[in-house]
């Protein structure tokens, strides 16, 4: 099972009309720039992964790098044929592709990216109540049992405190990287529509961001 059901799949099957021949599709572009770039797949999901370096952090990095960081790049290779065309033909073909682009890349990834950020926070949630209740555990405790060694009492409640700082933490990284999400995405719509002449209602949910 996946964290985040990815809409990424490695078909060929994308959308072609009779002005765009194959050699014009999305996937064919993508492949000939090199597998490198190839968005990675969504780790399972657990706890683990969202903590984990080489989890959920690595997976968006490794997404963007793949997608919103080369976009120019990416861009230029997927158009570069259509510079042969002139007139209706050449706008439609370019118009095609980027919206093939939009659909069958960037979204997924965006969507994935997402739905991970989204799954960590309901992970610090949990943790920040299974911390709080341990909170009152050991408060209760002290109050109950006026004879419990006040250097265990002392250490329990210092634990406690590290694990709050901990998920503090957790929480500032998942928000700094909502942020980021947000940043990136803006950035990737603005060359779209300067490269494409695409609409923001082009990128769903994620062209009312602003």
């Amino acid at each position: 099972m996946k964290l985040w059901a990815t809409e990424i799949q490695d078909n060929k099957q994308l959308i072609q009309t009779n002005r765009m021949p194959p050699t014009l599709t999305v996937w064919d572009a993508l492949e000939a720039e090199g597998s490198s770039h190839t968005p990675p797949v969504a780790p399972s999901a657990s706890k683990e992964t969202c903590l984990s370096p080489k989890g959920v952090r690595s997976f968006l990095n490794l997404s963007r790098l793949a997608t919103d960081d080369v976009i120019r790049q990416r861009l230029n290779g997927l158009l570069q044929n259509t510079h042969n065309l002139s007139g209706h033909g050449k706008e439609a073909n370019k118009n095609a592709l980027c919206k093939s682009f939009i659909n069958d890349l960037l979204l997924p990834s965006w969507k994935a990216r997402l739905q991970a950020i989204e799954y960590c926070s309901s992970v610090e949630r949990e943790m920040r109540l299974e911390i709080e209740a341990s909170h009152r555990e050991v408060s209760n405790k002290k109050l109950v049992e006026p004879k419990l060694d006040p250097y265990a009492a002392r250490d329990a409640l210092e634990e406690v405190n590290q694990q709050f700082e901990g998920v503090d933490r957790f929480r500032g990284w998942l928000e700094n990287e909502s942020q980021v999400e947000t940043i990136v995405r803006n950035r990737t719509i603005g060359i779209m529509q300067d490269s494409c002449g695409v609409r923001a209602d082009d990128f769903g949910q994620f062209g009312t961001e602003n």
